[in-house]
């Protein structure tokens, strides 16, 4: 099978990559923003390890550009087949990558703000992670759920609660860490009160994108140990 996971070179996105080559995808294409020495480790890793085909494809995703070498890697290496898209960029933008872009830094520097301290004071993370994500997304996994359904294609978001990554650990490492009584707060005031691991958001990530879940699209899927619940 063949997979397209943009943002997976590490952190969730490497997670779910981990677990696709682990469960029947033969061809990879992750793309990232700027670490190009941890992108071609993350290549080395999955083809060494599961014998997968890896293409890492370098690019901001709010530029039309990248979008474009996505798929032209598809149309070059994959003979215009695919099987899944997994959309996890931009997670960390500034922390796990590089902001290159104005509208990058700035929603990056308030991102870790936020993260980090608790503090919330504009909206600059939001607006960035807009042009990315489209509008109204839950809405819009619905309508494309519907619409794709008599082609037998499949359309389900995953929704992750807190989830430990190295992303962070370099958001909250000049405010103490993970450890930190900010970080701790959160932590201890969700249901399950610990973070979730990254392969159990991959697990769920490879099932989706699996013949197993061929029955079930438009869902909105928590993997928050019931963070949604409160």
């Amino acid at each position: 099978m063949f997979g397209i996971i943009t943002g997976g070179t590490r952190g969730l996105g490497f997670d779910a990559a981990k677990e696709l080559a682990s469960n029947g995808y033969s061809h990879l294409i992750l793309t990232y923003n700027a670490n190009t020495e941890r992108a071609e480790q993350a290549k080395k890793t999955l083809e060494d390890k599961h014998g997968v085909q890896v293409f890492v494809v370098k690019g901001d995703l709010v530029k039309p550009e990248a979008v474009d070498a996505i798929f032209d890697c598809v149309e070059k290496n994959f003979g215009n087949k695919l099987n899944a898209l997994v959309h996890n960029a931009g997670a960390a933008i500034g922390v796990s990558s590089v902001a290159e872009t104005e509208a990058a830094k700035k929603a990056a520097a308030s991102y870790k703000e936020t993260i980090a301290s608790g503090k919330f004071d504009d909206f600059a993370t939001y607006d960035y992670f807009q042009e990315i994500y489209p509008k109204c997304f839950i809405r819009m996994v619905r309508y494309y759920a519907q619409a794709l359904a008599p082609r037998g294609i499949t359309v389900n978001a995953i929704i992750p609660g807190y989830i430990l990554s190295d992303a962070w650990h370099h958001m909250t490492a000049s405010k103490g860490g993970i450890e930190s009584e900010a970080v701790q707060g959160m932590i201890q005031g969700s249901p399950m009160k610990r973070f979730g691991e990254g392969r159990e958001f991959g697990h769920v990530t490879a099932f989706l994108c699996s013949p197993k879940a061929s029955f079930i699209t438009g869902v909105s899927l928590p993997v928050d140990g019931g963070l949604h619940l409160q």
